[in-house]
């Protein structure tokens, strides 16, 4: 029966920094009941498991005998470090932060303050995150790494409302019914 527990405690050990991991690229709505089962089964585990080798310890005296409890310990501070990882990138201060509302999806950029952005596109229960660094120079905004849009925009304002533009290499509209409402704005 150890032999099972030790299996499991590798197989959702990997699964939990896994998905912690993949949080950052995407999130589904079927994901919160993935976790409540796997940190149920963890928080079974992390029961047992010390149980179960403090039994055999106080019979062979050897240290060894905690080693799952160790490797248990280690996926749960590898996964919470991950996880602080991915909240620092999400949190980091906003510079411009514009979104494109498409009825049952919508797709946002948020330039961060570093020069790093962070491109989501959702739909109903489900979004997914691009990472990459841009360039502002004066109101043209390029970003490094192109999705399915194009990586230049331009800042414009309109009737008091403020949009990012897609444009070609040209400077030209690319798209003028799908412009990205400036929702945050904090340039000097």
């Amino acid at each position: 029966m150890s032999t099972l527990r030790h299996i499991l405690i590798l197989i959702f050990g990997t699964l939990i920094v896994w998905f912690t991991y993949s949080s950052k690229y995407g999130t589904t709505f079927f994901e919160g009941f993935i976790w409540m089962f796997l940190i149920g089964v963890w928080i079974f585990l992390s029961f047992r498991t010390p149980i179960k080798e403090n039994g055999i310890y106080k019979t062979e005296r050897q240290l060894k005998n905690f080693m799952f409890s160790y490797i248990m310990a280690a996926f749960s501070f590898t996964a919470i470090a991950v996880g602080i990882k991915t909240n620092h990138d999400f949190n980091k201060p906003t510079l411009v932060k514009a979104y494109y509302d498409g009825d049952i999806n919508g797709v946002g950029i948020d330039l961060k303050d570093d020069g790093t952005y962070i491109f989501e596109d959702s739909a109903i229960g489900i979004s997914h995150y691009a990472y990459g660094n841009y360039i502002i120079k004066g109101d043209t905004l390029t970003l490094n790494v192109e999705n399915y849009l194009s990586g230049r925009f331009v800042l414009k304002e309109e009737d008091s409302q403020k949009y990012l533009s897609q444009i070609d290499s040209l400077g030209n509209e690319e798209n003028p019914y799908s412009k990205f409402r400036i929702v945050v704005d904090n340039r000097k």
